[in-house]
């Protein structure tokens, strides 16, 4: 279970330093399989679902891995909405002028050029059936980097007059307000932020208010003025910025995602304002499907409310199960997956955990803690698939103690064990994965590396010691323990059969059986047994 300071949750918990190298993991291709071999165990409908997920794993090409997935079973998705989804997301990840190509313009001081290029993509926004949020990907990469200020300082500097550049110079100063502003409460911000924040703010508004002028149909420009708005409580300029802005496209993703955002009550609306906005959105949807991503956010919203232990009860999981009823929104996806996996009044849903957390996968990487727990759930029958989620947990995470156990895990399961014996060992670094991963890499040795029977027990030694060592109430430990030194043609003590017997797990069939064995000897046999 994630931590939940629902202020800011990245900051809770202290990283373990453990990491097994910073080098880039090979990861193999997932390899063909019939689809009925596919976790053949699940139940309808997820197990369809983890099969055809597996097929689109296998595709190279984001979008037609996206387009290729299954949607999430049982949802009331408008018809068409995925596939806008899988497109927007397309869209975002290669702006169709990134800012090396923006900036490759203004040194040659074509900004004329420039600006028929921004046209045509203003111009496709409005064709009728088009995805044309191209406009506003383009502008969304500026940001409060020192890269985007020399860039819109140049821009602005070259042509002035040009909506585009004021639009970028402004883009850049609300960044460097949010900046200021920083994730705290107001009341937990310095009055200097607070002032920093004011001043870039005051120098924004009016370029984007030239942006408008100088070319109506800007809508970034509009949806930009809103934010402004919302950062400040100017309430009047944000109402007069969606009235101009609707009048243009009212179906505008970027414009639709400002509106909600204004419009929640930790912004000054409410919820009524809220439901009342998605009435008219609605009626929009056939016509423009990607419009139900945004629809799950105010259940998303109300379910935030909920702290600590309440945010996985009933309440909470009816509002997040119903926001993805109704869309794919990325984080609603990820947050009913957390509180599926987690349930505190009801029983744990794995399976439909593991299917929400990888439908947001379809659509965006998820975070280490996403990353890491559907890996958890792959890595023991599908550790290639696991390992393409495991090396994205790495780069965003690389200390993590369960990183480095499922990393050892599913080196061993691939057959690369000396890997695996390289990512178990920083996991026994983390006293939370020490016992299981000793565990591994005794029975790795052991059983599974090729090796004979006495080179196996003379690797496996070390870790087996030092299992029963920290750990003496591990019947496993103590099997392996028995099989190690017979092996290595050591005799069996009949006090550590008793330990064993004492310690031991019924309810593990391998141990059961020994327990079988031992309690018949025992019987029978009252010297050390060589």
């Amino acid at each position: 279970m994630k931590a939940r300071n629902r202020a800011w949750a990245a900051l809770v918990g202290v990283a373990v330093c453990v990491a097994a190298g910073a080098t880039d993991l090979r990861v193999p291709p997932i390899p063909a399989k019939d689809a009925a071999k596919v976790f053949p165990d699940a139940p309808e409908p997820w197990r369809d679902y983890l099969a055809k997920a597996r097929a689109a794993e296998r595709i190279a090409d984001p979008l037609q891995r996206c387009l290729a997935f299954p949607d999430l079973p049982g949802n009331h998705w408008p018809e068409g909405h995925a596939v806008a989804h899988c497109a927007f997301h397309a869209m975002q990840d290669a702006p169709a002028i990134k800012l090396d190509e923006l900036d490759g313009y203004l040194a040659r001081g074509d900004t004329k050029g420039l600006r028929v290029r921004l046209d045509g993509y203003l111009a496709r926004h409005y064709a009728k059936g088009a995805l044309g949020e191209d406009i506003d990907v383009v502008f969304e990469q500026f940001d409060a980097s020192e890269r985007s200020d020399n860039l819109s300082r140049s821009w602005l500097q070259s042509a002035p007059n040009d909506p585009y550049a004021n639009l970028a110079r402004a883009d850049y100063l609300l960044q460097r307000a949010w900046k200021a502003r920083g994730k705290q409460y107001v009341a937990d911000t310095s009055v200097g932020n607070l002032e920093n924040m004011q001043a870039q703010v005051d120098q924004a508004i009016p370029l984007f208010d030239k942006a408008s002028k100088l070319e109506p149909r800007l809508l970034p420009a509009y949806v930009g003025l809103m934010e402004a708005a919302m950062l400040t409580g100017r309430d009047e300029l944000g109402e007069a910025a969606f009235a101009a802005a609707e009048k243009q496209d009212p179906a505008c993703l970027y414009l639709i995602r400002q509106r909600m955002q204004s419009l929640r009550p930790r912004w000054g609306g409410s919820y009524e304002q809220l439901a009342a906005y998605m009435e008219t959105l609605t009626l929009r949807l056939q016509e423009h499907p990607a419009i139900a991503i945004y629809l799950p956010w105010p259940y998303e919203d109300r379910a935030s409310e909920f702290e600590g232990d309440e945010f996985y009860k009933s309440q909470a999981a009816a509002l997040l199960d119903h926001a993805v009823d109704v869309g794919s929104h990325d984080q609603s996806l990820h947050e009913t997956g957390e509180v599926a996996l987690n349930r505190i009044d009801a029983p744990v849903d794995t399976w439909r955990g593991l299917a929400l957390l990888l439908q947001e996968a379809r659509f965006r990487h998820g975070d280490a803690w996403a990353d890491r727990v559907i890996a958890k759930y792959l890595v023991r029958y599908e550790p290639e698939w696991a390992m393409q989620y495991l090396a994205r947990a790495q780069k965003l995470a690389p200390d993590s103690g369960m990183l480095q156990y499922l990393l050892g895990a599913a080196h061993y399961n691939t057959h690369r064990y000396a890997e695996a014996q390289r990512y178990y060992a920083a996991a026994i670094k983390d006293p939370d994965y020490r016992q299981a991963s000793l565990r591994e890499l005794s029975a790795m040795w052991l059983y599974d590396a090729g090796l004979d029977r006495k080179a196996g027990a003379i690797k496996a030694r070390p870790h087996v010691d030092r299992l029963l060592s920290e750990y003496p109430t591990d019947g496993r430990g103590w099997l392996y323990h028995f099989d190690c030194v017979a092996r290595l043609g050591q005799g069996i003590s009949s006090e550590d059969i008793k330990r064993f017997l004492a310690v031991a797990d019924r309810d593990d069939p391998q141990q059961a059986k020994a327990i079988a064995s031992f309690e018949s000897v025992l019987k029978n046999v009252r010297t050390p047994l060589k």
